[in-house]
């Protein structure tokens, strides 16, 4: 008769690991899992786990370190959401006190009151520096102080004309001359 096989022993149970090397080994796995959040610049879960890894060795110098840098993180990204906040508002009103100066601008230029347009822009420019790399804010100053440069010397033709007849003593001419170059 053929043999019976012999039923398998059962295998002895695995030697207890001493707590202590378990928690040492946890341990560690939290610090690098803390390390691997920072590095990743998740703030709030490396706050967490540093929490995790006080609870299995409270004492533990380099916690302290880690938290620090996490706290810094958060308080970084706070301070930049902040900022980016502020810039976004600052956009707005720029862009709103934009078009209040613009119609005001195109209203003057309607007039020829060219200093007064410039005006305008240059206190614009002066409240908002970064107007001026804003291709449609550029574009109109442009065409203002073309028209203004232009008013300008127009002006200064009509008065040195006006000047020459008045030192000729034609004084209609003068008076005509000085009105004309008033009117730029």
């Amino acid at each position: 008769p053929a043999a019976k096989p012999e039923p398998a022993k059962p295998l002895p149970p695995p030697a207890e690991v001493p707590t202590e090397v378990r928690v040492a080994a946890e341990y560690e796995a939290r610090v690098k899992e803390v390390r691997r959040l920072l590095q990743e610049q998740k703030w709030e879960e490396a706050l967490r786990a540093v929490e995790a890894a006080r609870r299995l060795r409270a004492d533990a110098p380099e916690l302290k370190g880690l938290a620090e840098e996490a706290a810094a993180g958060q308080k970084k990204d706070a301070l930049a959401r902040a900022e980016a906040l502020r810039l976004e508002e600052l956009r707005k009103k720029q862009a709103a006190d934009f078009a209040v100066l613009k119609e005001k601008v195109e209203k003057d230029a309607s007039k020829d009151l060219w200093d007064a347009a410039w005006g305008g822009l240059e206190g614009h420019a002066k409240e908002y520096p970064g107007a001026l790399r804003d291709e449609e804010f550029v574009r109109l100053q442009k065409r203002i102080g073309d028209y203004r440069g232009e008013a300008d010397r127009q002006y200064q033709k009509c008065m040195a004309e006006g000047e020459r007849h008045f030192k000729e003593a034609r004084y209609p001419q003068a008076i005509s001359a000085a009105d004309t170059g008033a009117s730029y």
